[in-house]
């Protein structure tokens, strides 16, 4: 798949998030579902507002298990509770692209902006975050791949 690649200038986002459970990757699916199930109860009960669509971030791979944080951008910060914290999606310069298609395929993504930064001297500044666009149910999910950046690879 091609992907069109772009540089964009984001704002830093309030999100309420379970923080970076350890997980095997056959179970990223059970744990983001449980996950945000529990941030969209949070943010509904404390009347915040969602801000934008559902993310998830991935962290550093040890021992096969993945560092994975669920959340959603929030109008203003939430109260941490239960699992539940308060977090912020981080603003300033970032590559971004789109994903159309399967989840599963959604690591083609995160290769073809990998290659594209390294091709344009960028290296990233923090972890990435894939964002649904769609429900689970969609024909052809769309998920979007963000990146911090600066210049330096």
């Amino acid at each position: 798949m091609d992907y069109d690649i772009e540089v964009v200038e984001l704002p830093p986002r309030p999100a309420a998030v379970v923080r970076r459970a350890v997980t095997r990757p056959e179970d990223v699916g059970g744990f983001v579902a449980t996950a945000l199930g529990e941030v969209m109860a949070a943010v509904r009960r404390q009347g915040v507002l969602p801000a934008g669509p559902p993310f998830t971030r991935y962290g550093a791979t040890t021992n096969g298990h993945l560092d994975v944080e669920v959340g959603l951008p929030t109008s203003t910060p939430v109260r941490d509770t239960g699992r539940v914290a308060a977090a912020e999606l981080p603003g300033g310069r970032a590559v971004r692209t789109r994903h159309v298609g399967p989840h599963t395929g959604v690591g083609a993504a995160h290769e073809a902006v990998s290659r594209w930064m390294a091709e344009h001297g960028l290296a990233a500044r923090d972890l990435p975050w894939e964002s649904y666009l769609d429900g689970p149910d969609a024909a052809r999910p769309r998920t979007d791949v963000v990146v911090p950046c600066r210049a330096g690879a």
